[in-house]
């Protein structure tokens, strides 16, 4: 488990910094982004529509799905010239912003 962060000011007071943040995870993030301290995002009424775990899952996902493309064209034992590097380049940046 991790250490506590406690602090001292100068006049002697603590601040358990651990437990400010702890407090006000589920308060909204000021900003644009629509997400709370925790990172979840929200609804304009403050309702949690994804949890923070499921938005890492799916980045997960599609960074393994973008790794799967990349081996399976080159996973072919014949080596590649510089133009048919670039070409297969260039069709994973197309599908790429495809699918964004």
């Amino acid at each position: 488990m991790a250490e506590r962060k406690i602090y001292k000011t100068m006049q002697g007071k603590t601040i358990d910094f651990d437990r400010i943040r702890l407090s006000n995870e589920l308060v909204p993030a000021i900003g644009n982004m629509k997400v709370n301290a925790r990172g979840d995002e929200i609804d304009p009424k403050g309702n949690i529509v994804k949890t923070r775990d499921d938005i890492v899952q799916e980045k997960i996902k599609k960074e393994s799905k973008q790794v799967e493309t990349y081996t399976e064209e080159f996973d072919s034992e014949e080596e590649l010239t510089p133009d048919q590097a670039k070409e297969i380049l260039s069709k994973n940046r197309k599908n790429r912003n495809q699918e964004k």
